[in-house]
């Protein structure tokens, strides 16, 4: 590998660095606020293409974790990632 230096004032690198930074955190707050998404039993099921009862039963069986409030369960955005590459995986094994 080889290696080449510049000589570049601070000062033209400073808005660079900023930029970067900026972009990075963006992104990292981007992921956590997706991470806390909820979604409905009917949200869900129009992701992964399947009726509600589907949802429902999965959710019932304990292969999908959700949050109940009062009458109403939500799953997390990991969980419901987690079920569609649970899916995708059962489609191409043969």
């Amino acid at each position: 590998m080889e290696q080449v230096f510049f000589n570049v004032p601070l000062a033209k690198l400073e808005p660079i660095f900023k930029r970067w930074v900026k972009d990075a955190h963006r992104e990292l707050q981007s992921k956590e606020e997706l991470s806390l998404k909820r979604y409905s039993i009917k949200e869900a099921a129009e992701i992964l293409n399947v009726i509600p009862l589907t949802i429902r039963n999965h959710i019932k069986n304990g292969n999908i974790r959700a949050e109940r409030f009062g009458r109403k369960y939500y799953i997390l955005h990991s969980e419901l990632y987690d079920a569609l590459n649970e899916v995708k995986s059962l489609k191409y094994k043969r």
